[in-house]
Formats: structure tokens, C-alpha cells, sequence
């Protein structure tokens, strides 16, 4: 069996629930809940979806990464516990869109993206969940990118 750790939410993951093959939803994570995995912390941060989501703060040997996907910017409570404890090595964020004249609904746009880059600070950020569209905007506006990201 492979343990998955994510919020509890039985209605968002109803056919995993149903058909769970090799997977153990038994241990669900709370909100900034903290536990030992493999000599790693790993801390549970709540994020901004449709439905319950969890980003995670990963900490070992002085080391910190931050794994914020499926997100609209990162709540005040996440932001101040990851701010807390130091400086991100690496912070891997949500950033679906080009920037949009409003928050989009489920995920960060790039100017949501970076504001929260900006606030963290990371040593090192890296984009993810990148949309199709989203990819060829970056290919004509390469200058959308800051150094580093």
C-alpha cells in the first residue's frame, strides 16, 4: 500500500475513495499539521482551491522547500508559517497563466505568481502546473521571467 497524507475531504476524493487500488487514504493530514516522514519534516499548508488543498513545507538538514500547487496566491496563516522558520531554498509554486486582468478561480496567474515569489523570497523558485497557453505566451514575452525563476 502507498500512503497518501492530504486533507480529509471524502466528497473530493470519492472514486479514489471507492476504488483505492494500492493507495491508503487512512492518515489523513490537519492544517498545519507537522510530521516525520523518512527523516523528513513535512508540514501541511492549507492553500486557496475550490476544495480542500494542501501545499507542504518540506524541512531536513537545514534544508527548506516549499511545494504550493493548485493554488491562488498562498493564505495569510501558510504565508506567515513559511516565513516563520527562514529562508525557502527552493519554493515550487502553481502558475497556470499569463497574467489576467483578474484572479483566475483554482490556480496563480504569473502576477499572482510572482507576488508571492516576491514576498518569500525563495533562493530559488520554479513554476509548475504551466497550461499549454500559457507556455506559448512565454515564448513570445520571454522578458515575462525574471532572472532566476
Amino acid at each position: 500500500m502507498i500512503p497518501v497524507h492530504g486533507p480529509d475531504d471524502p466528497e473530493g476524493f470519492a472514486d479514489l475513495y471507492k476504488h483505492p487500488g494500492i493507495l491508503d487514504f487512512s492518515q489523513p493530514f490537519a492544517a498545519f499539521e507537522q510530521c516525520q516522514l523518512a527523516g523528513v519534516r513535512v508540514s501541511a499548508l492549507p492553500l486557496t482551491h475550490s476544495k480542500p488543498t494542501f501545499g507542504y513545507l518540506f524541512e531536513s538538514e537545514g534544508r527548506r522547500l516549499a511545494y504550493l500547487t493548485d493554488t491562488v496566491g498562498v493564505p495569510a496563516a501558510s504565508e506567515a508559517h513559511l516565513l516563520a522558520a527562514g529562508r525557502l531554498d527552493v519554493l515550487v509554486l502553481d502558475c497556470s497563466t499569463a497574467p489576467q486582468p483578474q484572479a483566475p478561480r483554482n490556480h496563480n496567474d504569473l502576477t499572482r505568481a510572482l507576488q508571492v515569489i516576491e514576498r518569500l523570497q525563495p533562493s530559488e523558485a520554479v513554476l509548475t502546473h504551466i497550461g499549454h497557453s500559457f507556455d506559448a505566451w512565454l515564448l513570445e514575452h520571454p522578458e515575462a521571467l525574471p532572472a532566476g525563476i
